[in-house]
């Protein structure tokens, strides 16, 4: 099954919020919305630079994986190509000097003769170094994958591509990306590739921005910080993920309001009470969040403890399908 123009989901988020868990679950929350055969491509992003080994590096053990609960770790080269981790989901991940060398190879004439040249030493020490180049390459070789580079393209086997963007500064490079780039490329066939990949990438019907945070108080400014500089790139609007958020035994009360009001003077009374230090989670939960912007899609993933590996993103996907297509309108209210 061939779906004409995948989906682009970029998930990012401060590190220790579990963007990674997220990202997965995100994968299998999609795919729940794909008729048979649709699949869904995840990744994630190599850090690591071609002179330290990339992901054939010590310690760059594929997160992604270990997520689904797969303990293997791929060669880079095993790596760089899709691979299935679950019923309709492959996962690959993402380096930038095969970008380099498929981005040429479909924007300019002769490109495949000018691949040869990138593998050399110091031309590929410049573009791991140079601004916007790295992530340009990253996300031409996403492109490939998914087969949106070439004119002679048939279609992409993937509905949806979800990235799992490293940190925060990262993910601000991809957002200015296209702007940078085409600054130090401003014509020819390679500023129109970067031009087209500008449109889709701030086009909120082609690509989703997901903006992983915790219900803490740290966080959540952290969290604001960045949405406004994602509004300042032009980036579409962005779900806004709650993840581990503590159990509210009052969600299904009848007069939940009234409910916690009266837990709340009883745990003022008795600090000590059982259940008292999860009310004191909720409540911090709750107003740590509630700075949160208005109508912006906000989801809130529920703590497991308890659940690890392809177990616990089975339970998180369902609370993001909700947010899938949403536009600007808060998924599931406040707590």
């Amino acid at each position: 099954m061939n779906a004409a123009r995948p989906r682009f989901h970029f998930v990012l988020g401060k590190g220790g919020v579990g963007r990674t868990t997220t990202t997965g679950a995100l994968a299998l929350a999609l795919r729940q919305t794909l008729p048979p055969g649709g699949r869904v491509l995840v990744v994630e992003v190599d850090e690591l630079s071609t002179e330290e080994g990339g992901a054939d590096a010590p310690g760059n053990f594929p997160a992604l994986m270990r997520a689904f609960g797969r303990q293997d770790s791929p060669s880079a080269e095993a790596a760089a190509l899709p691979r299935p981790i679950a019923p309709g989901i492959d996962v690959a991940r993402l380096t930038a000097s095969l970008g380099h060398e498929a981005f040429l190879e479909s924007a300019l004439p002769g490109g495949a003769m000018l691949t040869g040249a990138l593998r050399s030493r110091p031309i590929r020490r410049f573009l791991e170094s140079a601004p916007a180049f790295h992530e340009m390459g990253q996300m031409a070789h996403l492109a490939a994958l998914v087969g949106a580079l070439g004119k002679e393209s048939g279609g992409s086997p993937y509905a949806h591509a979800v990235v799992d963007l490293p940190a925060t500064g990262h993910a601000l490079a991809l957002a200015e990306l296209p702007d940078a780039a085409r600054k130090i490329i401003p014509v020819g066939p390679v500023a129109r590739a970067l031009g087209e990949a500008q449109a889709v990438m701030r086009d909120p019907t082609r690509a989703d921005v997901w903006v992983v945070t915790l219900p803490e108080t740290l966080p959540v400014s952290e969290t604001l910080e960045l949405l406004e500089s994602l509004k300042v790139h032009g980036q579409p609007r962005p779900r806004i993920v709650v993840n581990r958020w503590p159990a509210d035994p009052f969600a299904e009360a009848g007069a939940a309001s009234e409910a916690r009001e009266a837990a709340a003077r009883l745990v003022a009374r008795h600090p000590e009470v059982r259940g008292a230090r999860a009310f004191r989670a909720l409540t911090e939960a709750t107003e740590a969040t509630g700075r949160l912007p208005a109508g912006l899609p906000v989801l809130h993933l529920p703590a497991r403890p308890e659940s690890h590996g392809l177990a616990l993103l089975e339970q998180l996907a369902p609370h993001l399908v909700p947010g899938i297509g949403a536009a600007g309108v808060a998924v599931g209210g406040r707590r």
